[in-house]
């Protein structure tokens, strides 16, 4: 009789790494009205420059980033703006550095 256990071990195997990327972006900081965002836009469509402009926002820092641009606004409706425009993720810029370093904020 042939054991199925080498199969079961595969799909775990490939499991937990997909399980552990999806558990670390759902940890991440989320966007806050009033701090400035991280907004990383999809590979194909829309800049993450061109997002925070249509929002109503500025960009703040590189001109051509390669991954994300940091924006803000002052208008209080500025993530739900970003959002509706569905960015790839929307992070708090703030807490970004805290959260990636370890401290308790």
């Amino acid at each position: 009789m042939k054991s199925n256990h080498p199969r079961f071990a595969r799909a775990v195997m490939l499991a937990i790494p997909v399980i552990w990327g999806v558990s670390a972006v759902a940890a991440l900081p989320r966007a806050n009205a009033g701090n400035p965002v991280l907004v990383i836009a999809w590979p194909v469509g829309a800049s993450a420059d061109s997002l925070i402009l249509r929002a109503g926002g500025y960009g703040i820092g590189l001109d051509a980033p390669p991954l994300g641009k940091l924006g803000h606004s002052q208008d209080a409706d500025f993530i739900d703006r970003l959002r509706a425009l569905k960015p790839l993720l929307l992070l708090d810029a703030n807490r970004l550095p805290s959260f990636l370093c370890g401290a308790n904020v």
